[in-house]
């Protein structure tokens, strides 16, 4: 496009007024003022004398916005001129603005297919663990970062979650799906599905310790002698089972008995 240059031949603006001589008549006749009193016959012409300076204030003030509204006429048809000048440059600026912004979109749309194309052709049966939006990079968009780049990213994510869902699987968890769906809430952190089974096993061996307790105190009661402060205590029993409970019991705990015949 061929640059054009704005030329503008401008003057600068002279306003010439007898300002000095209004100024020396005004300040001559302004003293007279100075000094004033009012008194009650003198209210009427300090009141004229009071209009007579707004009429004069007014008709400066008035002159002034006169001349300046005429100085400004050039100022203001050039400023019209400009503004139709920039409405020409701007209808091209805004239609080159509106279809760079569309290609821009529409390489973005593409390249984002094609970044998800790379994703579903290499993510394999992991996708459930690294959806696209974990795994996507904001340099999978830069044109120096090539396929092949995004492709190792891919896979290197793979192998990592590849070889912990091994590490999870050789626990032989007895909960092993919770301890996989801990890994995956927990943006696939070995460590938490790990000690989701360390937790498990724990409360496990509680329990079983709580129960194997339990069952100690219940056999214990079966075979417990009657409490007696005499140094002998005769009793009898009966059936084959209770008598071989019983004479299992002496044996282990070495105790001194002597049968009665019955």
């Amino acid at each position: 496009m061929e640059e054009l240059q704005v030329r503008v031949e401008q003057s600068p603006g002279i306003i010439k007024f007898n300002f000095q001589e209004i100024k020396e008549a005004l300040q001559i006749q302004m003293t007279a003022y100075t000094s004033l009193e009012i008194t009650e016959s003198g209210t009427d012409e300090a009141k004229a004398d009071l209009a007579t300076l707004r009429k004069i204030r007014k008709a400066v003030e008035d002159e002034k916005k006169a001349v300046k509204a005429e100085f400004q006429k050039p100022l203001k048809e050039f400023e019209d001129n400009v503004k139709d000048l920039l409405a020409v440059i701007d209808e091209p600026i805004g239609m080159i603005d509106g279809k760079l912004k569309e290609f821009d979109a529409k390489r973005v749309a593409e390249k984002q297919t094609h970044l998800k194309e790379l994703y579903d052709a290499n993510i394999g049966d992991y996708a459930e663990y690294l959806p696209y939006e974990a795994v996507a990079s904001p340099k999978w968009n830069n044109k120096t970062y090539s396929d092949k780049d995004i492709v190792y990213d891919i896979s290197e994510a793979v192998i990592k979650v590849r070889s912990d869902i091994d590490v999870i699987k050789s626990l032989g968890s007895e909960i092993e799906k919770e301890c996989l769906d801990v890994y995956k809430k927990s943006n696939n952190d070995l460590k938490a599905a790990i000690q989701k089974n360390n937790d498990y096993l724990s409360v496990k061996k509680l329990a079983e310790e709580k129960v194997k307790e339990e069952t100690k105190t219940e056999e214990k009661k079966k075979v417990e002698l009657p409490k007696t402060e005499e140094d002998t205590i005769y009793f009898k029993i009966t059936g084959a089972d209770n008598i071989k409970v019983v004479r299992d019991f002496i044996a282990l705990n070495g105790i001194t008995v002597e049968e009665i015949p019955g």
